[in-house]
């Protein structure tokens, strides 16, 4: 079997999503929106970045998964759906804990 179109973009949003986090992780949480570090304390910028990346990982292996279900011929709506769901759960998780709201 050959890489399609839609395989290899999920792939190459896996890696941009990945490599994202990891830099995010490593301390620059200049890479998340200033809007959505507003109210962010300056000693809480760490543990923000970390647990923000958390939700950026499993944005990452939602596309994997996906892109792997494409591969083989399998319907990955439902993947994508609930992955970016519980991906997005994290996101708003965080925000609501460090940043007291969404903006």
């Amino acid at each position: 079997m050959m890489l399609g179109f839609a395989e290899i973009l999920l792939f190459l949003v896996t890696l941009l999503f990945f490599i994202m986090g990891l830099l995010i992780y490593c301390g620059h949480t200049n890479l998340i929106h200033a809007y959505h570090q507003r109210r962010i304390k300056e000693s809480d910028k760490a543990a923000y970045g970390r647990s923000f990346v958390i939700g950026m990982f499993l944005c990452a292996s939602t596309c994997l998964i996906a892109a792997i279900a494409s591969y083989f011929e399998r319907d990955n709506l439902l993947v994508i759906l609930i992955g970016l769901a519980v991906s997005f759960g994290v996101l708003y998780k965080v925000q609501k804990k460090y940043n007291g709201g969404l903006f």
